[in-house]
Parts: structure tokens; C-alpha cells; sequence
């Protein structure tokens, strides 16, 4: 199986090296990763390029070579992100709400 090396920042302190399947999936990554810091996967975000990656995609696809740099984050359990839909309560009479015209408070309303 081909291996690629592999660098994981996960802090400004810690650079984690692995070396995985050039096939494998970004779970699998996160996989390896939460075992060497003794993390929950699920509590594991992945970023390179700027984007997050998903969890179903090999790293292959995302053009991860020889010593690249990812970066991970760590969230709390349960905290969706990827594809995640923000909803924003509706502004009150507040001192905010009056200092934005009526198309600002309307573009701010959602169906929540």
C-alpha cells in the first residue's frame, strides 16, 4: 500500500508526523491522529487549504502529498459544522435594530 508522510498542526506548539494510506479518508486520518493525542474522532476538525475536509473523502482527492501540512482544531462533541445552517434570532426594538434601515432589519430575518 502507498504511504504518504504527513504533518498535522495541531496547535502553534504541536506538529504531529504520520504517515497513512495515500487512499485514505480523511476519517481515517482523524482516526490515526485521535489515537496518538488521545482525542474522541468526533471531537476532530480537519483544514487544508483553508476548508474543512470530509470525513468520506480520501486524502488523495483533496491533492494531500508528501509533507504537506494539514491543520486540525478540536470542537466540541456534537458541534456541527460542514453544511451546517446558522439561525439567527430576529432583531428586537433595540438600540441596534433602530440604527439599521428597514432593508438591513428585513435582510436580517430568517424563517427560524
Amino acid at each position: 500500500m502507498d504511504q504518504v508522510a504527513i504533518n498535522v498542526r495541531f496547535s502553534a506548539d504541536l506538529v504531529v508526523p504520520l504517515r497513512v494510506a495515500r487512499d485514505a479518508t480523511v476519517k481515517e486520518l482523524k482516526e490515526s491522529l485521535a489515537k496518538q493525542l488521545s482525542l474522541p474522532v468526533d471531537e476532530i476538525r480537519m483544514i487544508f487549504a483553508g476548508k474543512e475536509l470530509l470525513d468520506q473523502i480520501p486524502i488523495k482527492d483533496y491533492d494531500v502529498e508528501e509533507q504537506t501540512t494539514l491543520h486540525a482544531v478540536r470542537v466540541a462533541s456534537g458541534v456541527a459544522t460542514v453544511g451546517a445552517e446558522v439561525c439567527c434570532p430576529p432583531l428586537g426594538t433595540g438600540v441596534i435594530a433602530s440604527q439599521l434601515s428597514e432593508q438591513e432589519q428585513l435582510a436580517r430575518q430568517t424563517d427560524c
